[in-house]
Parts: structure tokens; C-alpha cells; sequence
């Protein structure tokens, strides 16, 4: 090959890169363009045949919507059963009646009218052995609601109560009853707020004392 031949060849072989890397260039620069242009003019919203700007419809939201109550509770029928705390306050007033110290066991059974006095029927019990036990009438005292203090007139083993003193032999698990009687405290209507009786060895105290 000649030499003129081979300065042709290489002078053909510069002439194409040029141009493949101006080509290169100019694509680059027309990619640019083209992003330059997209970001100042942005896209314009589609106009409807009405002249109308046409928006796209806002997707569906897909926060669950709030479902509508299917029912509604509905209240419980009041019942007649008592109250909590009913049965406890029937136990405390029934209870009230009963004092028990040292095995002995006294019941105030009731205090009603016997002529013009009032006489307060008590039963005494022994739980632990065969004892006595000693009430006198001194010893026994009522205290109206008003503060006016009685003291009792006479005792007994009936609701006469003609003694001024008792004196129980109690054997064990027995009941014996014994009434204490107030003079002309039958006048005297509504409650006591204190029932006292002493023996030798205790004192024995009821409140609130309803009476005829």
C-alpha cells in the first residue's frame, strides 16, 4: 500500500470520531434542553370541551368509613331484688339485740306498756358452764332520746317484776328470762337511746331501744 493510501485511511479515521463526539455533544445538550424546559413550563392542565379546566378526579380514600351502630343496648329492668346493703343492715339491727361476754348470752326480747310502767323482757343463756348470775334493779337504767334518765322501780322473773333483785341460775345452753320494770315510763313513747344493766361482774348496754 502506498503512502498516500495510509494518510487518507487515517485522516478518514480522525474526520469520524470528530464526528461521533460531536454527535455525542449535541445529544447532550438536547437532553438538557429538554429538562430545562420541563421544569419552567411545567405541563398544562387539561381543558374540557366546555372550556372547563378538567382535574383529575381525587383517588378513592381508603380510610375505612365509620359503619353505622346495628344496635343499641339497652338498659336492664330494674329488678326488686334488696340491695347490698340491706341484708348486713337487718343483720346489724337483728344482732343489736344480742350481747355475749365472758359465755354469757342476753337477748333484749322487747320493752312494752304494762299499765301505766314499761317493762323490758331480757333472756340469759350460759354457754360455757352452770352459772349464777345477780341483777338488781339499782343497777338498771334507761336514758330517753330527750336525756331524761329512769332508773328501773323492780325486776323479776315475770313480767309483774315485783323483786328488787334476780338471781339466775343459768344452766348451760338454758334459757332463762327475766323483766326489768320502769314506773310511769309507759307515757314515754318512741325509743331510748340507752338500756343499761349491770350485774356484779359486767355491764350490759343497749342503743336505740324502740318502745311503745
Amino acid at each position: 500500500m502506498s503512502e498516500d493510501h495510509l494518510l487518507r485511511n487515517r485522516l478518514a479515521a480522525q474526520t469520524l470520531g470528530s464526528l461521533v463526539v460531536v454527535a455525542s455533544l449535541l445529544a447532550m445538550w438536547a437532553g438538557m434542553s429538554a429538562c430545562s424546559d420541563s421544569a419552567v413550563f411545567p405541563h398544562e392542565p387539561a381543558v374540557s370541551e366546555s372550556g372547563q379546566e378538567a382535574f383529575p378526579e381525587p383517588p378513592p380514600s381508603s380510610a375505612a368509613q365509620p359503619k353505622a351502630p346495628t344496635s343499641l343496648r339497652q338498659p336492664r329492668a330494674a329488678t326488686s331484688e334488696p340491695s347490698p346493703s340491706s341484708a348486713p343492715q337487718r343483720q346489724r339491727t337483728r344482732n343489736s339485740r344480742v350481747k355475749e361476754v365472758d359465755g354469757f348470752r342476753f337477748v333484749l326480747k322487747r320493752c312494752e306498756a304494762y299499765g301505766e310502767d314499761l317493762s323490758c323482757e331480757i333472756s340469759a343463756t350460759d354457754s360455757k358452764a352452770s352459772r349464777q348470775v345477780s341483777v338488781n334493779s339499782r343497777w338498771c337504767r334507761i336514758i330517753t332520746e330527750a336525756g331524761d334518765e329512769f332508773f328501773a322501780s323492780s325486776i323479776g322473773k315475770d313480767k309483774a317484776a315485783q323483786s328488787y333483785e334476780v338471781d339466775l341460775d343459768l344452766p348451760v345452753e338454758i334459757e332463762i328470762n327475766f323483766w326489768i320494770r320502769f314506773n310511769g315510763l309507759a307515757r314515754v313513747t318512741g325509743s331510748a337511746a340507752l338500756l343499761e344493766v349491770q350485774t356484779g361482774d359486767f355491764t350490759l348496754a343497749w342503743r336505740d331501744v324502740t318502745f311503745p
